[in-house]
C-alpha cells in the first residue's frame, strides 16, 4: 500500500533503467510514473488469488510430468541439475499460460533467449554501447530480435482472428483490458513489454526459489525435518490440487 500511495518516493528512473532498456521496456516492472499507475490498474485483476487458480491445470500437469521423469532418471541412476531442470519447467509453463494455442517450437525459443536477455540486462551497465561487436552484445542484439519477433508475431496472428475464439490465457486477458479510466486497450508493444515482464517474473524467480528449497530438503538438518514434516501433514501424499479459497491459494502436490 505504501508503495502505491507514496510511489514518487521509491523513483526507478535510475535503478531501472537497464531493466527497462535491455529487457522488459514499460512493462510493469520497469515501468514508471502515470504507465507504472495505468498498468498495475490493468494488470491488477490478473494475479488475485482467484484469477491465478485459472493456472493451476498447467502448473499440476507440468508438475507431474517432471515427477514421472524424475522417477524415470532415478531408476537409471542418471543425475539430474535442479537449477537447469527448474528452469525448464517453470519456462515452460509461465510460456504456456500466457501463447496457449501458440506453443510451437519457436514459441519454446523464446525461453531461451528471454534468458540472454535478462542475463545480459543485469550486466548492461558493464557493458560498452550495443554498437561494439562483441560476442555478449551480438548474442543479446539476436535474442531480443528472436523473441520481439516471435511475441508480436503471436500478437499480431491473434488481433487478426475474431476475439470470440482467443483462448483463454494471460495474453489474450491483456488484449481485452481496458483502462478503467480512458477505456483504451493496451498497445501492442506495451502487450510485448508485458508479456516479457510476466515471463521474467513467472520463470526466474519461481525457479530459483523452488530450486533453494530442494536443495534444502536434502539438507540433514532441522530445516529440512521441518520442510518434510509440513509436507507429509498437509499434502498426504495427495494428488495435486488448489485450494479454493479467495484468501489464498496453495499448490499441494506429492512429497
Amino acid at each position: 500500500m505504501l508503495l502505491g500511495r507514496k510511489s514518487q518516493n521509491y523513483d526507478k528512473v535510475a535503478t531501472g533503467e537497464s531493466l527497462r532498456e535491455f529487457l522488459t521496456g514499460d512493462g510493469l516492472v520497469g515501468a514508471i510514473g502515470e504507465t507504472w499507475r495505468r498498468q498495475r490498474r490493468l494488470l491488477a485483476p490478473f494475479f488475485t488469488p482467484k484469477a491465478v487458480r485459472s493456472y493451476a491445470d498447467v502448473m499440476i500437469r507440468d508438475g507431474a510430468q517432471l515427477c514421472e521423469r524424475w522417477d524415470g532418471l532415478a531408476r537409471s541412476g542418471v543425475e539430474v541439475d535442479i537449477g537447469e531442470e527448474m528452469s525448464s519447467v517453470t519456462a515452460t509453463i509461465i510460456l504456456q499460460a500466457m501463447f496457449a494455442a501458440e506453443m510451437d517450437e519457436s514459441v519454446r525459443d523464446v525461453k531461451d533467449a528471454i534468458e540472454t536477455m535478462i542475463q545480459y540486462s543485469m550486466l548492461a551497465s558493464f557493458m560498452p554501447p550495443l554498437w561494439v561487436p562483441i560476442k555478449a552484445n551480438r548474442e543479446y542484439v539476436a535474442a531480443r530480435k528472436l523473441a520481439l519477433g516471435v511475441i508480436d508475431k503471436v500478437i499480431a496472428t491473434r488481433q487478426q482472428r475474431p476475439s470470440d475464439t482467443w483462448p483463454d490465457d494471460l495474453l489474450t486477458r491483456l488484449m481485452r483490458a481496458r483502462d478503467e479510466q480512458s477505456g483504451e486497450a493496451m498497445s501492442a508493444k506495451l502487450l510485448r513489454d508485458e508479456s516479457i515482464t510476466a515471463f521474467m517474473a513467472g520463470h526466474e524467480t519461481t525457479a530459483r526459489t523452488i530450486d533453494v528449497s530442494l536443495v534444502r530438503a536434502r539438507d540433514p538438518s532441522e530445516v529440512a525435518r521441518q520442510l518434510h514434516d509440513e509436507l507429509d501433514s498437509v499434502l498426504k501424499r495427495s494428488d495435486p490440487a488448489v485450494r479454493r479459497s479467495e484468501r489464498s491459494c496453495p499448490m499441494r502436490c506429492k512429497s
